[in-house]
Parts: structure tokens; C-alpha cells; sequence
């Protein structure tokens, strides 16, 4: 969403491809619900001109829950508990996504290795059961 002011001009796109900033001193807001919302200034007197403008991707939040609950789990190699959170930094120049590598084991239990695709902003929760050694996988 773009703002001029404080005045809501729209949702970025086509349809704001230009527009017409009467003299003196403004600021144009970019808003997105994946990214950190972005201030630019236009100065009075400032030339008319193209207005660019990078927002930074909001991390992604990644909650492993484990089957059994004392399992060992890495996330890109950050060891963490079952049901313990971690924030996911989208790499700027991409496009808003990013596959996290996920690993649980335990004692006793085949080990399981999963990839995670998240988006900015995603809030994920990834259930991971691990089946007993010797037993059946269905």
C-alpha cells in the first residue's frame, strides 16, 4: 500500500505508476504485510522524477513440535527445542522466500530430515513424529 502523507493512495501497481505530488515537502509510505514498512522524503523543489524504493523482508517465524517431545532439532544448524520458535531472515535480494534445512532425532528413533519452504511474515508450525527404530514405517 502506498500513503502520501498519511493518505492512502492505493495498493501498489499499475495503477500508480504516477502521480501528481503538489510543491513542498512530502513523504510517500510503502506498506506491505511481508515487509518493514519504508518512509521516503520528497524535499520542496525536489525534481520531478522516478521514487525507488527497497522494502526489507519481515522474517519468518518457524515452530518445530516433535514426536517425542526431547527430540534434537537443528534448523540450518541452530539447535533448538520442540515448540521453540525461531525467526527466519529472508535474504534481501530474493523473492520473499526462503527453504530452511530441518532435522530431528532422538534416542531410539529413526532420524527425519525435511526442507521448509517459508515466506516473509509466515508464522509456521511443522509437526514432526519420529518412528521408533525397528518398527514398520506405514
Amino acid at each position: 500500500t502506498v500513503f502520501l502523507d498519511g493518505k492512502r493512495l492505493g495498493d501498489y501497481g499499475p495503477q500508480l505508476k504516477q502521480v501528481t505530488v503538489p510543491g513542498g515537502r512530502h513523504t510517500v509510505r510503502f506498506e506491505s504485510p511481508y515487509c518493514f514498512p519504508k518512509d521516503v522524503d520528497i524535499d520542496d523543489g525536489e525534481p520531478a522524477g522516478r521514487l525507488a524504493a527497497r522494502l526489507r523482508w519481515k522474517p519468518a517465524r518457524l515452530t518445530i513440535k516433535t514426536d517425542p517431545d526431547s527430540a534434537d532439532v537443528l534448523v540450518d544448524g541452530s539447535i533448538l527445542r520442540s515448540g521453540q520458535q525461531i525467526d527466519v531472515t529472508i535474504p534481501e535480494q530474493s523473492d520473499g522466500k526462503k527453504i530452511v534445512s530441518v532435522e530431528v532425532s532422538a534416542a531410539g528413533f529413526a532420524s527425519k530430515k525435511l526442507a521448509v519452504e517459508l515466506r516473509a511474515n509466515d508464522q509456521r508450525v511443522q509437526n514432526v513424529a519420529l518412528d521408533k527404530r525397528g518398527e514398520p514405517q506405514p
